[in-house]
């Protein structure tokens, strides 16, 4: 369901143990999960390819100046990170994301402006989402292709999610599509030290 974000929510727990509480006088907030791509581009490839790496999960605050709290001053000369929850819309409560951070904060003034109050974040540990996601369904797999069946089209160590390598299943992170059969680089595995050799 699609909602205002005027009902958004920041809480933060400065112990990161606790039951985190809302912070006043915030108007802004945003949650990156941009994940790092590492290059596997080889002979053969028509153009660049990448597997994915680590979740970089981090973001931004953004309100007022407020002297009643001032928890995200405070949170930016902690040296242990803190418990953040982030609520896109407070009247779907069940619904946000949290983790351990590490807080940065940032005043501005000028004459004819509110102080303003920013910050940034960074994930100091597992960040989640609620609720979490389903498991994968067979319908995000390719046309004709059912859970636990290597598809045409995708070498072995190389298979969709939801598929099954002939040597067991493969671990998300090295779900890339393979060349066809045929392929001189088809045998090449995404673990593979040496993935310019064929015949493995």
């Amino acid at each position: 369901m699609i909602l205002s974000g005027r009902y958004g929510d920041v809480l933060w727990d400065p112990t990161g143990a606790g039951t985190p509480v809302s912070l006043t006088s915030v108007n802004a907030w945003t949650l990156s999960l941009a994940t790092d791509r590492i290059e596997v581009t080889c002979f053969g490839d028509t153009n660049k390819v990448y597997i994915p790496g680590m979740k970089d999960v981090s973001g931004t605050i953004g309100g007022f100046w407020n002297s009643a709290d001032t928890a995200l001053v405070e949170a930016a000369d902690q040296e242990a990170p803190g418990l953040l929850k982030l609520i896109p819309n407070n009247t779907e409560p069940t619904f946000f994301w949290s983790g351990l951070a590490y807080m940065d904060a940032e005043i501005s003034c000028g004459v004819n402006e509110a102080p303003t109050l920013s910050g940034t974040w960074s994930a100091a540990g597992p960040w989640t989402r609620e609720p979490a996601s389903s498991a994968l369904s067979a319908s995000r797999l390719p046309a004709g292709v059912a859970s636990g069946v290597v598809p045409p089209g995708y070498a072995p160590g190389r298979v969709p999610p939801g598929a099954v390598s002939p040597s067991g299943i493969v671990p998300p992170s090295q779900y890339i599509p393979g060349p066809p059969p045929g392929h001189p680089l088809y045998n090449r595995r995404s673990t593979d030290p040496h993935p310019g050799v064929t015949g493995r």
